[in-house]
């Protein structure tokens, strides 16, 4: 069974930064908001060295088809489920 991991909050984080700045210690924080040293050292490491307290955007990937084009080639595959993969190109290239 894996370990389960959850996010802290935002409100959390806040407050763990607050703490910080009102000069209390890394064990202290953890214990008054119930959280491991190691992720309150975390997150007050990510906030001096990045000014971040929210997360990270995902950066997505360039899509290669358009939603039209990716109908278009589901269409023609379902219809013919025989294509190859060459022939498929060649269509797509259309």
């Amino acid at each position: 069974m894996s370990r389960q991991r959850c996010q802290t909050s935002i409100e959390l984080r806040k407050l763990i930064i607050k703490h910080t700045e009102d000069g209390k210690s890394v064990r202290e924080i953890s214990e008054i908001v119930k959280r491991s040293h190691s992720t309150v050292h975390d997150i007050i490491k990510r906030n001096k060295t990045n000014n971040q307290v929210e997360n990270k955007t995902k950066k997505t990937h360039n899509k290669i088809f358009t939603k039209a084009d990716e109908r278009y080639l589901v269409r023609k595959v379902k219809v013919n489920p025989f294509l190859s993969a060459t022939k498929l190109a060649i269509i797509a290239e259309n």
